[in-house]
C-alpha cells in the first residue's frame, strides 16, 4: 500500500527491445535521496544498524531462553516477545540501507531502509520499557532481585541498545537530503463538484 503513495514517482516509457518489439519500461522520475555523509562513515553506519539490530534481538531471545521467573509472567512474557517483531523489521530495514544504490534511494527506499529503522528502534525501545517495567514490578513485588539480575541485565542492555540505535537513526534520517527534486508532479484534482 505504500508504494500507492509514491506511483506519481514513475513513468512508464515505451522502449524498443533487442527483437524489435515494443516494451513499457517503469522508469522512477521522484526525488531522489542520499545521506549527507562521507561514503566510509555511511558505510560503517549501515553495517553498525545491522549489527545493532541482530544484536538487540539476540539480547531479547537470551533473555527470554533464561527461563528466570520474570519470564513466565503475563505482564513480562507477552511484551519481550512482543519487542520481537519490531526487531525484525529493524534488521530487514538494515538490511535494505546495505542495498540501496550509492547514486541516491528513491522515495520508497528511504522509507524502508533508514525510516524502517528509525520507527522499529523506536518501538523496540518503547516496548522494552514496558517490559522492564514489568520486570522491576515482579523483582520487587516478590523480592527475588537476586534470582533475576541476569533476566534484568539482559533486558537492560537490549532496552539500552535499542535507544541508542534510535537516537543515531533519528540524526541519520536528518542528514537524508534531496539530491535530485525529480520531475515537477502534477497538480492533483480537486474534490469540490463544479457548478
Amino acid at each position: 500500500m505504500k508504494e500507492r503513495r509514491y506511483k506519481e514517482d514513475w513513468q512508464l516509457r515505451t522502449e524498443m527491445d533487442a527483437k524489435g518489439r515494443e516494451k513499457q519500461v517503469p522508469v522512477y522520475v521522484g526525488p531522489r535521496f542520499r545521506a549527507d555523509r562521507a561514503p566510509r562513515a555511511l558505510r560503517r553506519e549501515r553495517v553498525l544498524r545491522l549489527v545493532s539490530g541482530m544484536v538487540c534481538a539476540a539480547l531479547l531471545l537470551l533473555y527470554l531462553q533464561l527461563g528466570t521467573g520474570s519470564t513466565r509472567v503475563i505482564y513480562v512474557l507477552p511484551i519481550a516477545l512482543c519487542a520481537l517483531i519490531p526487531a525484525a523489521y529493524w534488521i530487514i530495514g538494515a538490511v535494505s540501507c546495505l542495498r540501496c544504490p550509492p547514486e541516491g534511494m528513491t522515495s520508497v527506499q528511504k522509507e524502508n531502509g533508514p525510516g524502517r529503522v528509525l520507527r522499529a528502534s523506536a518501538a523496540v525501545w518503547i516496548i522494552l520499557a514496558a517490559a522492564l517495567l514489568g520486570d522491576l514490578i515482579y523483582c520487587s513485588s516478590q523480592s527475588a532481585f537476586a534470582a533475576e539480575w541476569p533476566g534484568l541485565a539482559l533486558l537492560i542492555c537490549a532496552f539500552t541498545a535499542a535507544l541508542a540505535q534510535f537516537a543515531r537513526a533519528r540524526d541519520s534520517y536528518r542528514h537524508i537530503v534531496m539530491t535530485d527534486p525529480g520531475q515537477p508532479r502534477p497538480p492533483k484534482p480537486s474534490r469540490k463538484p463544479k457548478k
